[in-house]
């Protein structure tokens, strides 16, 4: 299968390595066959835009730090022995799911991603 990653950073690895942009990515059955210019022609490549992906990082971030917090609070309510039941950590979990759900659904909805990214320049 040809796929093609756009919108995405490179970077060779290198001690010295800068990020590169406006590159493309193109790889046949998951080897890397060659690096092409933003430009190229990608027909007969499945193109796989990156662009997007930061949004699911920080919306699992946001669902992972709600989740903290009610470890937090059960750890601590464990070994001083405070409450038995949870009492505050359910406002940032909540806060945390609700947000990071939202971050994930403007990820996988592409128009909307774009009108957001048109209004607020994200």
């Amino acid at each position: 299968m040809k796929r093609a990653y756009a919108n995405g950073i490179l970077l060779d690895g290198t001690e010295q390595m800068e990020p590169v942009r406006g590159k493309v990515l193109l790889t046949e059955n998951d080897k890397i066959t060659a690096i092409a210019d933003a430009g190229a022609n990608l027909d007969g490549y499945e193109v796989i835009d990156l662009r997007g992906g930061y949004l699911y990082i920080y919306g699992g971030m946001l669902i992972l730090g709600g989740g903290l917090a009610v470890l937090i609070e059960f750890l601590i309510n464990l070994t001083f022995q405070i409450h038995e039941t949870l009492f505050w950590s359910f406002y940032p979990m909540v806060a945390g799911i609700v947000l990071g759900l939202m971050l994930i659904v403007i990820a996988i909805c592409k128009p909307l991603r774009e009108s957001l990214h048109r209004k607020f320049f994200l």
